[in-house]
């Protein structure tokens, strides 16, 4: 498979488990082997970016990239599981006019 960087720019990075690092930022090439060495991976909520070596990349699939959950530190791991919904609904009253 063959794909332009502005594609996998777009791709979204989870671990086989599911965590879910955010999105691919940039690329990194060998000026030698004119490979990729690695992606930089971004998430949504942070400006902080995170490396992933193309020995951790497992496949990729329609618009996403699976990686080994090696990938990541344990400290990212728990900080995306206890993650929960800024905003929650509230309950609906219904008031009568009598």
């Amino acid at each position: 498979m063959r794909l332009r960087y502005k594609q996998v720019k777009k791709y979204r990075v989870k671990t086989v488990s599911g965590t879910d690092l955010g999105n691919v930022v940039d690329i990194v090439f060998d000026t030698q082997t004119h490979g990729i060495i690695q992606y930089d991976v971004r998430t949504i909520f942070s400006r902080k970016t995170h490396t992933i070596s193309v020995a951790q990349v497992i496949r990729f699939d329609a618009g996403v990239i699976i990686v080994d959950d090696a990938a990541i530190s344990k400290e990212i791991a728990s900080r995306t599981k206890k993650q929960t919904p800024r905003m929650r609904p509230k309950s609906a009253t219904m008031r009568e006019d009598v």
